[in-house]
Formats: C-alpha cells, structure tokens, sequence
C-alpha cells in the first residue's frame, strides 16, 4: 500500500513540476515582454549563485571526507546554503519594507 501511495505521489510530484515548469514558457511566448525580465532575474540569481559558491569554502574535514565529500560537493553546498540565506534576508527585508510602506501610505 505504501509503495503504491509513493509512487502516486511522485507522479503528481511530476505532473505539478512540469506544469509549473511549462505554464510560464507558454505565457510566455503569448506575451515576449515577459522574457526580457525573466531573463534579467535569472541572471540575477544566477549571479548571486556565483557570488555565493565563491564564498564558499571548500574545507573537508576528515568525518566527511568517510562519506566520500570532496572539496567540490562541500562547496557546492556551502554555495547553495549562502545562497538560501541570501535569499532568505531578501525576502524578510522586503517584506518588513513592503510592511512599513503600507503603514506609512496610509497614514
């Protein structure tokens, strides 16, 4: 039963990926403006990513270095923590700004 559940979960898993993935893309093309500022925030974020995974370190202590982490995969995901944190204090700053805007527009 449980295998069943599983895997009818990955399949909406992929129904609901490939949706969120396409329904843009088709919106889209019906409205070309939408690329130039979908493209200005993609290398946005892929410019962050870069700026994040150079912060990175790339130190392996021994415990992990068992497990068969190089220095590349530690950087990797000491790049993609920077970058959540990035983005996580983007997201609580605008929205406190977003907050107080409103607060003072109404005053």
């Amino acid at each position: 039963m449980i295998n069943v559940l599983l895997i009818i979960g990955y399949i909406l898993l992929l129904i609901a990926t490939t949706g969120a993935i396409l329904m843009p893309i088709v919106n889209a093309f019906q409205r070309p403006s939408l690329l130039k500022k979908t493209g200005i925030r993609l290398s946005i974020l892929l410019s962050s990513f870069l700026v994040s995974l150079l912060l990175a370190s790339n130190e392996v202590t021994a415990t992990y270095l068992a497990y068969g982490v190089n220095a590349a995969i530690a950087q990797l995901v000491g790049g993609i923590l920077i970058l959540l944190y990035i983005t996580f204090l983007i997201a609580i700053i605008s929205t406190l700004f977003t907050e107080l805007y409103g607060i003072i527009k109404t005053k």
